[in-house]
């Protein structure tokens, strides 16, 4: 039998023994390729050659190579979103701090309001820290414990203290038949939450310097102290039981109280008027009480008359 050379070395095949495989007859031609797998292998090789030279060139990362990779960067579009709420809550704290701060000097209200801007913010963007690396540098959750927090300390302000707000709503006369808002060429209308008045001339108004003061109106100065003339309305829980008795209380032995009442916008007040020359005590008053609370309205002097500007503030007073 003649030799078979297979794989560079030489066998002989013995009928007697086990051959190291099947005869070669036993295998079948394999197909010719078909028409489409030419043209399929060229795009294949081509696509594959540039990364085959980068790996190369670089080498294949090992495991420690992606442990000390960077993570993914995130999509940071979330954060200029906030400026939407941002801007609305810096004005907020400007209208507030320009409230608050109103007659003092021009670089004192300035200092004011930025820290009000400033600590209006600092708890807010701790919070967004602390939910933006609490959550893998999630800058979503960043984004939203940053509005939460600012819409809780608009809330709070608003909730303790709304009157900077009130103050800046434009007063409109009330009972008009126009369709429209007609401005008043006179007097302008304050608004002080519950009630609004017209502000007689030359009368400025200022920050009230006491909690249950709601209303504070200066003639000469922009403070009470240097003020020569003062209107302000002082609203809380009254202590007697009737608006007559708590008006003999303010005139005390040398004050008048008049037995006649004066309607304020279909609300009974009770006058009271004494000798009073200084701002310690008013001259004139006005005792209402109206859902459980006591209104005391009241004018001082140290000199000039205002008899008259208090009674425009009680004939343009209004309820809310």
């Amino acid at each position: 039998m003649p030799p078979v050379y297979g794989f560079g070395r030489k066998h002989r095949l013995h009928p007697d023994k086990f051959s190291p495989g099947p005869p070669a007859t036993a295998f079948r031609r394999p197909p010719s390729p078909g028409p489409l797998t030419v043209p399929f292998c060229v795009l294949h090789f081509s696509m594959q050659a540039p990364f085959d030279a980068q790996f190369d060139q670089q080498g294949w990362p090992t495991l420690d190579d992606l442990r000390r990779a960077d993570p993914p960067q995130r999509p940071s579009a979330a954060w200029f979103l906030l400026l939407i709420p941002v801007v609305p809550f810096i004005a907020f704290h400007v209208l507030y701090g320009l409230h608050e701060s109103a007659g003092a000097p021009p670089d004192f209200r300035a200092g004011y309001v930025g820290g009000r801007v400033f600590g209006g913010l600092l708890l807010p963007l701790i919070a967004a820290a602390v939910f933006y690396f609490t959550t893998d540098r999630s800058s979503l959750a960043g984004a939203v414990a940053l509005v939460v927090g600012m819409v809780c300390n608009v809330s709070l302000h608003i909730f303790v203290d709304p009157e900077p707000l009130r103050a800046w709503k434009p007063s409109w006369p009330k009972h008009s038949t126009s369709a429209s808002p007609v401005v008043r060429s006179g007097p302008v209308v304050e608004s002080f939450g519950a009630f609004d008045f017209e502000l007689p001339p030359a009368w400025k108004r200022a920050k009230p310097d006491r909690t249950e003061t709601k209303a504070m109106l200066l003639l000469g100065a922009t403070n009470w102290q240097q003020a020569d003339a003062m209107i302000k309305v002082d609203v809380g829980k009254p202590a007697l039981p009737t608006a007559r008795q708590t008006a003999r209380a303010m005139a005390g032995r040398d004050g008048h109280v008049f037995d006649a009442p004066l309607m304020l916008d279909g609300v009974e007040g009770i006058r009271v008027q004494t000798p009073s020359d200084d701002l310690s005590r008013p001259r004139y008053a006005v005792v209402v009480y109206r859902e459980g609370k006591v209104y005391l309205i009241m004018a001082a002097t140290k000199g000039p008359e205002i008899k008259h500007a208090m009674k425009q503030v009680l004939d343009t007073w209004q309820w809310e």
